[in-house]
């Protein structure tokens, strides 16, 4: 597992709470090959504002799933626990749809 910042300092809280996501991912499908976390502040919003995004990519075989948190402009993305947790619990969803496709559902 990989996780890097962009636009932002790096974070131990944050790292550590990508870590613990990570671990639960395999819950939802046991044959993850790799996962990368990308935390950031995207361009065009002010520094004030400090909103931020996260974005996961998990390898799967024959496939890499992505997810991203959706920037808003309300409270709930100026810390990135909530924008990290958004986008983990996207990838728990494709994960279980990815599960269900594999056996056959």
């Amino acid at each position: 597992m990989r996780v890097a910042f962009r636009g932002i300092d790096p974070s131990d809280a944050l790292r550590s709470l990508a870590e613990r996501l990570t671990q639960k991912l395999p819950h939802f499908y046991r044959r993850i090959s790799s996962a990368e976390v990308v935390i950031e502040r995207p361009e065009g919003f002010s520094r004030e504002a400090r909103l931020f995004h996260a974005r996961l990519d998990v390898s799967v075989p024959g496939k890499v799933l992505v997810a991203e948190s959706t920037p808003s402009t309300d409270d709930a993305h100026k810390n990135g626990a909530p924008a990290l947790r958004e986008a983990f619990r996207k990838m728990e969803r494709q994960l279980e749809d990815y599960a269900r496709l594999r056996r056959g559902r």
